[in-house]
C-alpha cells in the first residue's frame, strides 16, 4: 500500500476532517471546521520558519550544506522576502544564513541558472525581476503535463486512501480561504497536483513539474497574498477537477485543469498594475 507524503499537521488535519464526516465514529455530535484550523494554528505558531536564522528549520537537517543554502535562498526569493531587483552578495547571504561563502556561493550559481538571480559579475548580484516570458514557459509546461495527468488519474481506479486524501485537500482549502491563510492554501493545492500525478501512476513526474515552475510560482504567491477572494474561485476550479477524476470522466478532468492553469493569466494583468515595480521592463 501506498503511504501518502503528508506532514504531520496535514495527518492532524486530515482525522480532523474524518472526524466532521463521520462524527458517529467518533461518537461526538458534532466538530467545528475552526477547531481544524486552530491545530493548524498552533502547528504553526510551534514550529515557525526562523526567520532570524532560516537554516534552524528542521525541514533542512537532512541536506548538504549547499542544498540547504539553495533551498533558503530560493523560498526566500518566492516568498518575496527577497525582493525583485533588490541587491545580493554573498557575504550578505552567508551572514544572513549563518554558513561559510562556499555553499552560497553555489547555491547562488544554481540559482542565477534558473534566472532567480541576476548576476552582472560576483560582486553585483540582485534579485532578478519577475520576467514575463519565463512566467509563460512554466505555464506551457504545467498545462501540458497536468492536463494530460488529469485526464490519466480519471481513467485510473482511484483508492479510497486517495480520494479521502484529495477530500481533505479541498476541505483545507474551505479552512484556509475562511481564515484569509494563503501559505495554508498554498501548501493544500500543491498537495491536490501532486496526488493527481499519483493517481495517474505517474508520481515522479511531480517532480519535473516542481523544478519548471518557480517562475509560475512567484506570480502565484503574489496573487495569493494579494488577492484573496480569488481563493474561493480556485476551490470551485479544485472541486471540478477532483470531482471529474474521481466519477472517472476524463474529458471533463483534462477541460477542467486547463482552465484551471489558465486563470492565472487576468490574475496576472491585476499583479503587474499593482506591483510594475517587481517586474521586468
Amino acid at each position: 500500500m501506498r503511504t501518502p507524503h503528508c506532514s504531520l499537521i496535514h495527518i492532524q488535519i486530515t482525522n480532523l476532517v474524518i472526524a466532521i464526516q463521520y462524527p458517529a465514529i467518533f461518537n461526538i455530535d458534532r466538530l467545528k471546521i475552526d477547531q481544524v484550523y486552530a491545530v493548524y494554528t498552533q502547528y504553526s505558531e510551534k514550529h515557525q520558519f526562523k526567520r532570524e536564522n532560516p537554516m534552524r528549520n528542521h525541514r533542512y537537517d537532512y541536506l548538504t550544506a549547499s542544498e540547504q543554502a539553495y533551498r533558503v535562498i530560493r523560498d526566500m526569493i518566492l516568498e518575496m522576502e527577497l525582493l525583485p531587483h533588490q541587491p545580493l552578495s554573498e557575504q550578505m547571504l552567508a551572514d544572513k544564513l549563518e554558513m561559510s561563502r562556499t555553499p552560497v556561493r553555489e547555491a547562488v550559481a544554481r540559482l542565477t541558472t534558473e534566472r532567480l538571480i541576476d548576476n552582472a559579475s560576483r560582486r553585483q548580484l540582485m534579485v532578478a525581476p519577475i520576467r514575463v516570458a519565463l512566467f509563460e514557459t512554466a505555464y506551457y509546461v504545467r498545462r501540458t503535463l497536468e492536463a494530460d495527468l488529469a485526464q490519466l488519474a480519471a481513467k485510473n481506479t482511484i483508492s479510497e486512501l486517495d480520494q479521502l486524501s484529495l477530500e481533505t485537500c479541498l476541505n483545507e482549502q474551505e479552512i484556509a480561504a475562511r481564515n484569509n491563510n494563503s501559505e495554508m492554501f498554498y501548501n493544500s493545492d500543491e498537495r491536490m497536483h501532486q496526488l493527481i500525478c499519483e493517481c495517474a501512476g505517474k508520481p515522479m513526474v511531480w517532480g519535473i513539474i516542481l523544478d519548471s515552475k518557480f517562475h509560475m510560482d512567484r506570480i502565484r504567491k503574489l496573487i495569493l497574498k494579494n488577492r484573496t477572494t480569488v481563493l474561493t474561485e480556485l476551490i470551485d476550479e479544485h472541486r471540478q477537477i477532483v470531482h471529474a477524476v474521481l466519477v472517472g470522466n476524463a474529458p471533463a478532468a483534462k477541460d477542467a485543469m486547463l482552465a484551471h492553469i489558465a486563470h492565472v493569466f487576468p490574475d496576472l494583468d491585476v499583479i503587474q498594475k499593482q506591483f510594475p515595480e517587481y517586474f521586468a521592463h
